[in-house]
């Protein structure tokens, strides 16, 4: 059941996830061949796509947290979800592990894409083999800790849109507040936890691209707070399902 839940979910969402990779690509497509580059402006451009990619990700995965059940409620079909033999672990996983896959296949896609304007500059000759390889390995440091956050706050949300549905705030002021005290608790909670992971290192990697030293620092008391947070989150999200969800 869970993977039929996941097909119908990528089903009605592949084509927001379709728009959302054409206008990076068409973006991508547009700085490579509008002109000709130099060889601080390839790094520069592939930053540029890697980091507009970052941010609709971010945003998509906001809305997605937000609508994973909303959409269901407002066309009525929240109803029949609940009226199948599933449970709050079946419903939750199916949504999550779409979202998984898409984020999967975006950060695939955006890895591909952001290597236009550095095709280029192999065409051009002014980015060898070597500069290449230093340029793929920090824009995949990039898109993965673009991923990796974007399914962190998809939980997040969730979590927030089913205590919506079982609290069910009166009107739009109480909407306000319960999500701003969701969000605050979240910010101390996440700091709370990630307090725990002092003795994590927090690392920096020095790559040398184009004769220039870039610094990628790895923060693993951040990346084990989030695993903890998701973990927890999508466990009480589960719950909250089971218990109080009501059409």
């Amino acid at each position: 059941m869970i993977w039929r839940l996941t097909l119908k979910d990528l089903k009605e969402n592949y084509i927001s996830s379709l728009l959302l990779l054409g206008v990076i690509a068409a973006l991508s497509v547009y700085l490579s061949i509008s002109r000709r580059l130099t060889q601080p402006e390839v790094a520069m451009m592939a930053f540029i796509i890697a980091g507009l990619g970052g941010s609709l990700a971010i945003f998509y995965s906001i809305y997605r947290g937000f609508s994973c059940l909303k959409r269901e409620k407002d066309r009525n079909t929240l109803e029949f979800l609940m009226s199948l033999p599933t449970d709050g672990l079946e419903v939750v996983s199916a949504k999550f592990f779409a979202f998984f896959i898409e984020m999967v296949f975006f950060g695939l896609i955006l890895f591909a894409i952001s290597h236009f304007p550095v095709c280029k500059g192999i065409a051009q000759k002014v980015l060898s083999s070597q500069e290449l390889g230093e340029l793929s390995m920090l824009l995949l440091y990039i898109i993965l800790g673009i991923v990796l956050v974007s399914l962190l706050l998809f939980l997040v949300f969730q979590l927030f849109e089913i205590l919506n549905l079982s609290i069910k705030p009166k009107g739009f002021l109480w909407h306000v507040v319960l999500f701003i005290v969701y969000i605050y608790f979240t910010v101390k909670f996440f700091a709370l936890l990630k307090s725990f992971f002092e003795f994590l290192p927090v690392k920096t990697y020095e790559i040398v691209i184009f004769n220039e030293v870039a610094k990628l620092s790895i923060d693993y008391q951040g990346l084990a707070a989030g695993v903890l947070v998701s973990l927890i989150y999508v466990s009480l999200s589960i719950l909250i399902y089971n218990k109080k969800v009501e059409v």
